[in-house]
């Protein structure tokens, strides 16, 4: 199973449960649940002993953005069996977003907050913003520094993610050769 999926591509799985082969009538079925409510099902289809999953683009479409808990149980009809358990994100289909969208995530949002009530730049929207509870307008200056550190550290850490997962590297490596004269 994946631990991401854009919405709107096309989800092919081939998952092989050795103990519940569908060969001998064992269906499996992934319950996924968020949050706010949103459901995500889907069956296999038999392929020989394994379990085939074919989701076409226009189901995953329908799919909200956010991220899923729930489980795998295969079944034949009398008996079930968990046989996954983890969570998947649905990303949203970037095609499908207006012009506006703010690509941001929420500690990058954040940050550009903080940054800009520090500057005296902020408008009412980011003064009356609430992070943990409070409102960012009435942060004393020690509050805003200690928010800044803490959101800084988090957009580094999905920056380095970032680039791990695209084989970039790590920003804070500095490499050095050294030449034999």
């Amino acid at each position: 199973m994946p631990s991401a999926i854009y919405a709107g591509d096309s989800f092919d799985l081939l998952y092989a449960a050795s103990d519940y082969p569908a060969s001998s009538g064992w269906s499996l079925v992934f319950s996924l649940r968020a949050k706010e409510g949103s459901v995500i099902e889907f069956t296999s289809a038999a392929s020989g002993s394994d379990h085939l999953f074919n989701v076409v683009a226009a189901t995953t479409g329908g799919w909200i953005p956010g991220t899923y808990k729930g489980v795998g149980r295969v079944n034949n009809g009398t008996k079930y069996a968990t046989v996954w358990g983890g969570s998947l994100t649905v990303l949203p289909d970037m095609t499908q977003q207006s012009d506006n969208y703010d690509t941001r995530t929420n500690a990058k949002i954040c940050l550009d907050a903080i940054d800009a009530v520090m500057l005296g730049k902020a408008t009412r929207d980011v003064i009356q913003t609430t992070i943990a509870g409070q409102s960012i307008g009435r942060m004393s200056w020690a509050e805003l520094l200690s928010a800044k550190s803490f959101y800084q550290d988090r957009v580094d850490s999905e920056i380095a993610a970032e680039n791990a997962k695209n084989n970039l590297g790590n920003s804070r490596n500095v490499l050095i050769r050294f030449n034999r004269p």
